[in-house]
């Protein structure tokens, strides 16, 4: 009876944890719905310039000024022959007997939503050639978490569908993520390469005149939270009419960078998230004459303060424009 009690009292507390994980999982800030989605590059590696780094037969590894990491002791690389490494400005594999990974670095996607991770495998044997046992599998960690497959050709043995493919994942959230790609080859004539790994993000953008003001935030700027209250923390308070409420106007007088933290306690669980809206101040654009002018008189007019590589000018039809250089 005191085992039952036990593994029920498991069983709730697992519940619980599950739970409370799910819910905040829900929780979404926007510091700027009313503003464009912009998606940016946060990560990228093509292996330009880094031939022969990585790990050739009984050699040392060399990943000196990369940013990524290789694991190769669970293979064995017997002589020049058998590598992990960048040949041709890819990232090579061939004859390892046993698993090496690649690792990127921990890339920060704080502040950034949908998050999209994609990478390019490819074979240099006919797909004939290859068994069961050779793997190229992707994997990606959030937070420091557990290693989840791509959704898309997350996981691929027996050679590849083409000689390459698109390795991807979109819709993730949280404050870092890594990389892991673990290839198997054991025969010289099976070769698989990795490529073009990138991780994109998007942000708000909001574009405005100068002296304009503009309403941060979303409708809602938070969602996924139940009946919780939230609360509101806008950073630089500059500006702004409020700094603890969910949609404060903003007066700017300069490009700047809005970040809103929201959070809220339930059940003695507290969830976080973030978000960031880019404001750039458009030039003031000024328009003066080279004269004071009388009826039927030509007038010179320009236009100063602005960036603009072509102009458009108009008229109410009481003059004609002769030209709008």
């Amino acid at each position: 009876m005191r085992l039952i009690k036990f593994i029920s009292l498991l069983i709730l507390l697992f519940s619980i944890v599950e739970e409370k994980q799910s819910q905040c999982s829900t929780f979404t800030v926007n510091a700027g719905l009313f503003a464009d989605l912009v998606t940016e590059t946060l990560y990228s590696e093509d292996f330009t310039g880094q031939n022969g780094k990585g790990i050739e037969g009984t050699n040392p590894k060399d990943v000196s000024g990369c940013t990524w990491d290789i694991d190769a002791t669970n293979a064995i690389l017997s002589d020049q022959f058998d590598y992990f490494k960048v040949v041709n400005d890819k990232f090579q594999s061939r004859d390892l007997d046993g698993i090496c990974s690649w690792i990127s670095p921990s890339v920060n996607i704080q502040d950034f939503i949908n998050i999209n991770l994609s990478l390019k495998a490819s074979q240099i044997s006919n797909a004939n050639r290859y068994e069961a046992s050779d793997i190229f599998y992707s994997e990606y960690s959030i937070d420091g978490g557990s290693w989840t497959y791509f959704s898309i050709n997350g996981q691929m043995t027996d050679g590849l569908s083409a000689s390459i493919v698109t390795v991807s994942q979109s819709g993730l959230k949280g404050s870092t993520v890594r990389i892991r790609v673990k290839i198997a080859v054991n025969e010289d004539n099976e070769r698989f390469s990795l490529d073009d790994i990138l991780v994109t993000g998007q942000s708000y953008k909001k574009n405005i005149c100068s002296g304009a003001s503009l309403t941060l935030g979303g409708s809602p700027t938070a969602s996924g939270f139940g009946s919780a209250v939230v609360t509101y923390q806008w950073t630089p308070s500059l500006g702004l009419s409020f700094t603890n409420i969910s949609n404060p106007t903003a007066n700017p007088t300069s490009n700047n960078v809005y970040k809103v933290v929201a959070s809220y306690t339930d059940n003695g669980l507290t969830c976080k998230d973030s978000s960031l809206l880019y404001v750039n101040i458009a030039d003031q654009i000024v328009i003066s004459s080279s004269t004071p002018v009388c009826i039927t008189d030509t007038l010179t007019i320009s236009e100063t303060g602005g960036n603009a590589q072509e102009w458009l000018w108009t008229s109410n039809q009481g003059a004609t424009i002769l030209n709008d250089d």
